[in-house]
């Protein structure tokens, strides 16, 4: 037998062995219920942290791929920009030291292969005093006009000497516009060995051109106008009308 006393009466009472093991039992299965919802209580608020901090994870994380996603893309636009940058920038000097070079071969050969009045121009446009549509100054296009069409030959085997010297064995001589006349003439004059391939592109028709009287309806006034001025000893008076209205050319021209 068992005494038991009671919690709330004080009363001492006696169970046998079967009825003690009951109550304890009872006690035991009441105290691993609570136990059991505590830690099931504390389980599920683990869970709800855990899912809350891995949200917040979650949600920095991808603040901070985006801002490196971001700063990826700056970086890679201002590589392209500085790439771009640099290619203008070396094709820019590329072309300043050959035009450089250019005028050098041709005043070298200035004295004794051209006239007296030839001179190595650039083509680009000059502001006039006149105004234009939109309130600036209208331009004309001067660059050319003193240009001899036969000048080309020494100018493309300037071109061509410079090539040689930096040890090029097969050329390739590229003409556009006007340009392509100027080969083709270059070449027929020269025939050059080393040459051994020619690019035309969009070869113009000068001749159809200038006597069309819809393209150039003064062509037989100016033509009459520039023979007058070489006769008169005056070969780089400038024509009084534009060519195509478009070009200022000399006489000589």
């Amino acid at each position: 037998m068992k005494e038991i006393i009671c919690p709330h009466c004080k009363k001492a009472f006696k169970v046998d062995e079967a009825g003690f093991a009951d109550i304890l039992k009872q006690v035991r299965d009441h105290e691993f219920e609570k136990e059991r919802d505590e830690i099931a209580s504390e389980l599920k608020n683990k869970e709800s942290e855990i899912q809350l901090h891995d949200i917040a994870l979650k949600e920095k994380y991808a603040t901070e791929l985006k801002t490196k996603d971001d700063i990826i893309k700056m970086r890679d636009e201002e590589i392209e920009l500085r790439k771009d940058l640099k290619v203008k920038l070396s094709t820019k000097m590329v072309g300043e030291t050959f035009e450089q070079h250019c005028e050098i071969e041709f005043n070298k050969l200035r004295a004794t292969g051209f006239q007296n009045n030839a001179y190595f121009e650039k083509d680009n446009d000059i502001k006039t005093d006149k105004i234009n549509s939109e309130g600036g100054f209208e331009t004309s296009r001067n660059g050319a006009v003193f240009e001899r069409f036969e000048n080309c030959v020494p100018d493309i085997e300037s071109w061509l000497e410079k090539g040689r010297k930096l040890g090029y064995k097969k050329i390739i001589v590229i003409g556009h516009s006007l340009g392509v006349s100027k080969v083709l003439h270059h070449f027929y004059k020269t025939k050059p060995e080393d040459v051994v391939g020619v690019i035309l592109a969009s070869p113009p028709d000068m001749v159809g051109l200038v006597k069309k009287t819809s393209y150039q309806p003064n062509y037989e006034k100016l033509l009459e106008e520039a023979k007058q001025n070489i006769q008169n000893n005056n070969p780089r008076k400038l024509l009084s009308e534009e060519v195509w209205n478009w070009y200022t050319l000399s006489s000589l021209n």
